[in-house]
């Protein structure tokens, strides 16, 4: 971003230092960054203010107010910043300038009370056409002497004389003027009868303007006219056989190629329920048993498709209401005394927090290396099959230098369909397909109705869960030593805001003292509306706040009554 280029004497110089990622993003640097100062090329031990912005990432507002600088002075400054392990440097200078400008070497000559001096020598000039002469310029009096007509008050003299003019040619603009009162011409209603007339005429022959009269028409090419409409007659009635057109060069077809294509094509045509009987084409027996196998699957399938369960070989699975009654019992266990966070019971966790603390959590796995414990160790890599893959990689190679003419790729056989099963199960899909639209129409289906009620009282509860951080649901802790919300009589809420929105998912926590070691309540987590809410008995506590990202002020001071 931009910096101040210049500097007052005895002023002080403000900007803003920005810290991004490679990405453009802004980031916080690893710590405040510094700025050195060099004045007119020479080091100093000048200091210069860097603050970190409140409520923001990567700003940092930075002031400097250099000490005996003089005009002319130049300062480097000089801004290192730390991100991710790695300095970077940016430099740039500010040039020290007096606090008034616009009016040196300006002429400070007053006409009223300045007397100019005389000039003792000007040179002689014996030709010079750049001096031009001042005689017959208007005096003082010649300009005190004119006459100065006032239009309001003063009379124009009549003019006496003005000779008379007999004719003036250069006087136009009125030649020919209709004279008649008032300024009216005859329109010319000859003309508009015979313009009438013939706009008449058209309109009455506009089928055929041959017969149009007073109209210069130009006699169609009929000659021309019958020669095209003979070669297209021709066209048309030999369009069966465009060889005996006249007149167009034909290309003789290679009927012997069009004739080989033909006699493959009918082949394939004669053979096409039994492509083994094809010549020239590389086929392999089909796998008859495990299309009978198939066969006997979907005739099962076919014979049984009013009721699933009576198929052989397959595994139905009924619901498992058992199951789906017991998730409900305890869903409906479940309490919402504050909308959408979920009561809860603290079993375990001594102290006001509501269980062991993040703090201790971390403790507890850093102590005595026991993070180790969790370290997956173990794993196994499986080398690749190369010598496969070059094996497909040349058949696939092959495909595609063949792609153009499958007969001459080696290797490949072609199958005898068991056309009778393939139409066998193509009933069977037609009729599960005529069906998919309401399998309910599908006559025979063995199907188990969902409980339905006990889903819908599942989903009310679960509905009310609320995740204000991600996979952690918002819960209400009502009963159980050590609460989070405390155990006072009142509840007390209290909105946490951040530059005066309310802020979500924010810790909070509650102590009797300012110092923050005797905690009563929480910690807890703001909702969507940035507020927690605290049981407290009445009177003085202190109101602490923690999110990533933010310095809050802590602690605030509140009273419960």
């Amino acid at each position: 971003m931009s910096r101040p280029t210049t500097l007052k004497v005895d002023g002080i110089v403000y900007w803003s230092l920005m810290t991004y990622t490679d990405a453009g993003v802004l980031v916080d640097a690893d710590s405040t960054p510094t700025v050195a100062i060099r004045k007119n090329g020479t080091a100093t031990v000048d200091v210069v203010t860097v603050t970190k912005r409140a409520a923001t990432t990567g700003i940092y507002d930075c002031s400097y107010n250099p000490a005996s600088e003089v005009e002319g002075d130049t300062f480097t400054v000089e801004e290192t910043a730390l991100i991710s392990s790695q300095a970077y440097v940016n430099s740039w200078q500010i040039k020290v300038i007096a606090p008034e400008r616009g009016t040196d070497s300006a002429s400070t000559f007053d006409p009223a009370t300045d007397t100019v001096a005389n000039v003792t020598l000007v040179a002689t000039t014996t030709t010079n056409t750049d001096m031009v002469s001042v005689s017959g310029l208007a005096t003082q009096g010649d300009i005190s002497s004119l006459n100065n007509f006032d239009p309001t008050n003063d009379v124009v003299a009549n003019v006496t004389l003005v000779a008379t003019t007999t004719t003036n040619t250069d006087m136009r603009g009125t030649d020919g003027a209709n004279t008649t009162t008032p300024n009216t011409v005859v329109p010319d209603n000859t003309s508009i009868a015979s313009i009438l007339a013939d706009t008449n005429e058209l309109q009455s022959n506009q089928g055929d303007w041959a017969t149009a009269t007073g109209f210069n028409t130009v006699a169609p090419d009929n000659a021309s006219i019958a020669s095209i409409l003979a070669d297209t007659n021709e066209l048309q009635s030999n369009q069966g056989d465009w060889a005996t057109a006249t007149g167009f060069n034909t290309v003789a077809p290679d009927n012997a190629s069009i004739a080989s294509i033909l006699a493959d094509t009918n082949e394939l045509q004669s053979n096409q329920g039994d492509w083994a009987t094809a010549t020239g084409f590389a086929t392999i027996n089909p796998d008859n048993t495990s299309i009978a196998a198939i066969l006997v699957d979907t005739a099962d399938l076919q014979a049984n498709q009013g009721d699933w369960a009576t198929a052989t070989g397959f595994a139905t699975v009924n619901p498992d209401n058992a199951s789906i009654t017991a998730i409900k019992s305890k869903t409906d266990q479940l309490s919402f005394t504050v909308s959408n966070q979920v009561d809860s019971n603290s079993l375990s966790g001594g102290g006001s927090g509501g269980g062991d603390s993040k703090e201790d959590i971390y403790l507890h796995f850093t102590t005595s290396n026991r993070e180790d414990v969790f370290k997956a160790t173990g794993f196994a890599t499986v080398n690749a099959d190369n010598a496969s893959i070059a094996s497909i990689l040349a058949d696939t190679n092959e495909l595609q230098q063949n792609q153009g003419d499958w007969l001459t790729a080696t290797g490949f056989a072609t199958v005898n369909p068991a056309n009778a099963s393939i139409a066998s199960i193509l009933a069977d899909t037609h009729e599960l397909q005529s069906n998919q639209g309401d399998w309910l129409t599908a006559t025979g289906f063995a199907t188990v109705n969902a409980d339905n009620a006990g889903i819908a009282a599942i989903k009310a509860k679960t509905d009310s869960l609320t995740f204000t951080i991600a996979n952690q649901v918002d819960a209400n802790a009502v009963t159980g030593g050590g609460q989070p919300i405390g155990s006072g009589a009142i509840s007390h809420t209290i909105t946490v805001n951040i530059d005066g929105n309310p802020a979500p998912a924010v810790d909070a926590w509650v102590t009797t003292d300012s110092a923050g070691t005797n905690v009563v309540a929480g910690t807890l987590v703001t909702d969507n509306s940035g507020q927690v809410t605290f049981q407290l008995d009445a009177g003085s506590y202190y109101l602490w706040c923690q999110r990533s990202g933010v310095n809050f002020s802590n602690p605030t001071a509140f009273t419960v009554s």
